[in-house]
């Protein structure tokens, strides 16, 4: 709530907030209260992508992490007097997985299930749609993906969200991406089903690493010109790191 001012204790019977130096300073020797403006209900919304991609499993399941994300964002709006709506996405919006706005407390709960029970696939196109759907009162949006599609798409999301607070909350697996030094390897991209056999060569191993901190960097800097910093979460949910990223 923001601070609004200050009344006698008459006009606002709130003890509570009794303020002794505004009460000390009246001409008028009356009891002094704080007065708040309290703030309406902010609609939270979650934009999820479930496309093939999120099927990745190493040192985490990714929709695991999903699902812990879901359940805490929507028990967190709950609690708040917000209501909160969930879309998952993969080439469309499933909308099997559609919850419209609720103050419902199993909300949350629910979605994180069906989240759990989900085999992902196809790719995260169907966001653009989801993002489309979004009415253009303004709300507070989370952008929740592994963000391993293109700058492009990344783009048009964050340009088509441009009236609402937009949170892009990046969920990683550290198991992704790690090359051996040398050897014989399969590589496959999850999103698209493609594989490839390579021999790693050190060389080339470090070029392999080296191109997914630089997706990692052009994915910050393009979330950055929209003045979105992204929030990452790597193998496991903690709600401290989320707190810390809005006061941080």
């Amino acid at each position: 709530m923001e601070f609004r001012g200050h009344v006698t204790l008459l006009q606002a019977p709130d003890p509570r907030r009794f303020d002794v130096a505004a009460s000390l300073r009246d001409p008028f020797n009356r009891v002094m209260v704080r007065v708040y403006t309290q703030r309406s209900a902010l609609p939270i919304r979650m934009l999820a992508d479930v496309s093939a991609s999120m099927g990745f499993t190493g040192r985490c399941r990714k929709m695991d992490l999903l699902a812990d994300f879901t359940e805490s964002l929507a028990l967190s709006a709950y609690r708040s007097g917000d209501p909160f709506a969930f879309t998952a996405c993969d080439s469309q919006v499933r909308e099997e997985l559609t919850l419209p706005l609720t103050r419902s407390r199993p909300a949350g709960a629910l979605a994180g299930k069906q989240l759990r029970a989900l085999e992902p696939s196809g790719t995260a196109t169907g966001l653009l749609e989801a993002a489309e759907r979004v009415p253009p009162a303004r709300s507070l949006v989370f952008l929740v993906s592994d963000f391993h599609f293109s700058a492009e798409l990344l783009s048009s999301l964050l340009a088509g969200l441009a009236l609402h607070a937009v949170v892009p909350v990046v969920l990683r697996d550290s198991a992704e991406g790690i090359a051996p030094r040398f050897g014989i390897a399969r590589v496959f991209d999850a999103e698209t089903g493609r594989e490839r056999t390579l021999l790693l060569r050190p060389a080339l191993a470090r070029r392999l690493q080296q191109a997914v901190a630089d997706r990692a960097q052009a994915l910050i800097d393009t979330c950055t010109r929209f003045g979105r910093a992204p929030l990452f979460i790597h193998d496991r949910f903690e709600a401290d790191a989320v707190t810390r990223y809005f006061y941080g």
